[in-house]
């Protein structure tokens, strides 16, 4: 299963991939037949992807709720950030959507793109009736996605903005 948009592919890891990038990313660069060398995670993010892939593991037909998807360009074969859910949708229908970007790759247009793809594809779910995001009120690039995207702001908390998307 992948997503794909004009310049880019969205390609979810599986619980295997999860554990290859916390162990061995060179194999999972070889794996995604990537142009270039997976950078190694942080000791933080090698905790969030074990506990990720503990998550398919206790639940294998939730996989896309619980994974990260790689965002690859297409030209050249290179992953440039993720996405990826903080669980399944709530009684209201409503998942959470958190995403990165390399920084050579920030402002050019590429986070939209793949974040747009990615809210017509989950939105088509019936158990999901909404998708929120949230950001520091400083990430400013961040907030600029989001409001392109057709996110509206629907609260805010201190330093903390959440955001919500529900409808194409």
């Amino acid at each position: 299963m992948k997503i794909t948009a004009k310049r880019l592919e969205l390609q979810p890891f599986s619980s295997p991939q999860l554990n290859l990038f916390v162990n061995n990313p060179k194999q999972l660069t070889r794996e995604l037949a990537l142009m270039q060398e997976l950078k190694p995670l942080s000791s933080h993010m090698k905790k969030v992807y074990h506990l990720k892939e503990t998550r398919i593991e206790e639940e294998p037909f939730s996989l896309i709720y619980n994974t990260y998807f790689a965002i690859i360009l297409k030209e050249p074969r290179i992953m440039i950030g993720s996405l990826g859910l903080n669980g399944k949708p709530d009684d209201e229908g409503i998942i959470e959507v958190g995403y990165w970007i390399e920084e050579l790759y920030q402002n050019r247009g590429f986070m939209k793109e793949a974040l747009e793809a990615f809210l017509h594809w989950i939105l088509k779910f019936n158990e999901v009736s909404g998708v929120n995001a949230c950001t520091s009120d400083i990430n400013i690039s961040s907030q600029k996605v989001l409001i392109a995207c057709g996110f509206d702001r629907i609260y805010k908390d201190k330093d903390l903005l959440i955001w919500r998307y529900t409808s194409l």
